[in-house]
């Protein structure tokens, strides 16, 4: 969602040509792929890839093009952050700041909703507060195109559980924004089809649970089955025709299905069932696929009541590492 939005930002209101890629699990993980290169004098974006827990995880950006990268995300943060990413957007920047305090009450936004809020500051200026434009905001189709932002911004707030308890709270304001952009059906065709014909979401009285249960877990559906799963959705929603949209979406309903699969088999399997008669809090079993690990350790944290870590052999064979993913419980120190 996140690079959907600033692609969109950066073409459509600062008129600069964007390409855009979306990391594979299977061969990148969260990272930077180690082939790609990077022109001298590009301008890097990186969205959700966490912060720089390693003082050198952007660095090959930095020595490639002579320039420090864009860094938008809302992981936690480590204290060894190189001096050298002086663009970086996370807002749990703040509570490294000497001068935080807890009682300051700052919005806990994920990437999609920092995303939006660029979008929105892009638009708004260009737009909001230049009224010769808003004819030409109007008959570009902006005016569909910004609730459709609007719709993957509320998504993502809600798929990443980020905080919505304070009553001040910016991301109660994109959900809700974005929930009355559903409603209207007044989104982009590709957002619209993948809402209602491959998600099969009611956008009538839209709430967190349809977004939960009903949107969310297909949309991640394709990332988690198949390489380069996420460069396929995001590559359908901005095709040029309603049959390429179509063709390409089409593909992560045959994901889903997939995915629920996977997962009802490792649930009936008997080292699952004997997992959560012993509970150890490690489950190791090669049988369970790499994209899946994540809901399986949290299937077993709602049946244990425990933290619980999954351990798989990875999907990409010449990796023989063994890859694990964890999951915290209620009532445990995080």
């Amino acid at each position: 969602m996140s690079s959907l939005i600033l692609s969109r930002a950066i073409e459509n209101f600062c008129d600069k040509q964007v390409s855009t890629y979306i990391t594979d699990r299977f061969n990148d993980g969260y990272g930077i792929p180690k082939d790609m290169k990077f022109d001298k004098g590009t301008l890097v974006v990186c969205a959700d890839l966490g912060s720089g827990e390693s003082k050198n995880k952007f660095e090959r950006i930095i020595n490639e093009t002579g320039i420090a990268p864009v860094i938008i995300d809302h992981h936690e943060m480590g204290d060894d952050l190189n001096p050298n990413y002086k663009y970086l957007l996370n807002f749990n920047a703040f509570t490294k700041h000497e001068g935080y305090k807890k009682e300051y009450d700052i919005p806990d936004y994920c990437t999609s909703g920092l995303a939006f809020k660029i979008y929105f500051q892009m638009y708004k200026q260009l737009f909001v507060e230049n009224k010769t434009m808003l004819d030409a905001y109007v008959e570009a189709g902006l005016e569909t195109q910004y609730r459709t932002m609007q719709a993957f911004a509320s998504i993502g707030t809600i798929a990443d559980m980020v905080s919505v308890n304070s009553i001040c709270d910016d991301n109660k304001k994109i959900i809700l924004d974005g929930f009355r952009a559903m409603e209207g059906n007044n989104l982009e065709y590709g957002a619209h089809y993948l809402i209602k014909n491959i998600c099969k979401a009611d956008v009538e009285h839209m709430t967190t649970e349809k977004v939960q249960f009903s949107i969310a877990p297909v949309i991640n559906s394709a990332g988690r089955m198949t390489p380069n799963g996420g460069q396929i959705i995001f590559n359908a929603l901005n095709a040029d025709t309603k049959e390429e949209i179509k063709e390409g979406l089409d593909k992560l309903r045959s994901l889903n299905n997939k995915r629920k699969e996977a997962v009802r088999k490792i649930e009936e399997s008997s080292s699952y069932a004997k997992e959560i008669s012993k509970s150890s809090g490690v489950y190791v079993n090669e049988d369970i696929p790499q994209g899946i690990i994540g809901i399986i350790a949290q299937k077993l944290v709602k049946e244990t009541g425990r933290p619980y870590v999954v351990i798989t052999k990875p999907d990409v064979q010449e990796n023989k590492e063994y890859i694990a993913s964890a999951r915290n419980a209620e009532g445990y120190p995080s």
